[in-house]
């Protein structure tokens, strides 16, 4: 009797495959592998990206099901959708970790189910992250901004910045830890030393990159009240200008007074315009 359920059985199971092969009957093979928790979902999968990027994993391996001409699109789209994430509990993530990080390469292995293999690149460990965290509670301590009016807070962090960093001319360095550990840096640096001095402090900060005069590069804008303002520490800061030598021509300013700046597409849409309200007058 089970020889004969057998053959049954295998004779079924060949007729569907014959079926499946003709066309007959359609598979949904992304919809099997969820439902049966094979594969996690694109949420899911962006979730377990985040948190590798947020720790400063060098490695990471998802998996996907679909097509495989569509595996790179949904490599990329799911790095960008990480560093959407915003945990107001943290300056890790969100700005921070975008502009930390330096790329990815990745390789894709499996059929059908593909699993793909992430390489991430920083220029910033995760150990040096924390560094950085405990060296800005100290600072902040320091500059005594906890009672400080938005404005007040703005104007401490930017003068420490500037007085206590120098730009590198070679771009070598050009990370928070960089700048606060050996007090040189690029733009990529004083922008990340900013935003995370800034959100620690209470104030609303967002990283910028984009174009000024005709090189890549990274500012900041901070909230006051209802809107936004510009500000740029490092073009506040003369190149040998030594200490208190800094300058506000880059200091809270509305877009139409701070020229030289031209931001990259994502920062020009009008859906983010509508978000960061940005002033109409500089701060006086």
């Amino acid at each position: 009797m089970k020889k004969v359920v057998f053959y049954i059985v295998s004779i079924l199971l060949v007729a569907f495959a014959g079926l499946v092969f003709a066309g007959e009957i359609k598979l949904d093979i992304a919809s099997m592998a969820q439902t049966l928790n094979i594969v996690p979902s694109k949420e899911e999968t962006v979730k377990i990206v985040y948190e590798a990027l947020k720790v400063g994993d060098e490695t990471v391996r998802v998996q996907y099901v679909g097509s495989k001409k569509d595996i790179e699109s949904f490599a990329k789209e799911t790095v960008e959708e990480a560093f959407l994430i915003d945990d107001k509990e943290s300056t890790d993530d969100f700005d921070y970790m975008k502009n930390k990080y330096r790329g990815y390469t990745a390789w894709i292995s499996g059929a059908g189910i593909y699993t793909i293999h992430y390489e991430f690149d920083y220029s910033e460990t995760k150990t040096q992250t924390d560094w950085v965290n405990e060296r800005i509670k100290q600072i902040l301590r320091e500059l005594k901004v906890e009672n400080k009016s938005e404005y007040e807070k703005i104007k401490k962090i930017h003068d420490y910045i500037i007085e206590n960093t120098s730009y590198d001319l070679t771009v070598k360095y050009n990370s928070a830890y960089e700048g606060l550990k050996n007090n040189v840096t690029a733009c990529q640096g004083y922008a990340n030393m900013a935003y995370k001095m800034f959100e620690e402090a209470g104030v609303n900060c967002r990283i910028i990159t984009g174009i000024a005069d005709g090189e890549p590069h990274a500012w900041n804008i901070v909230q006051v009240g209802d809107v936004w303002y510009n500000i740029d520490c490092t073009w506040d800061d003369p190149i040998g200008g030594g200490k208190h030598s800094n300058q506000y021509d880059y200091f809270l300013k509305s877009n139409n007074d701070f020229k030289g700046h031209e931001r990259d597409e994502e920062y020009r849409t009008e859906e983010f315009q509508q978000k960061y309200n940005m002033t109409d007058h500089s701060w006086k």
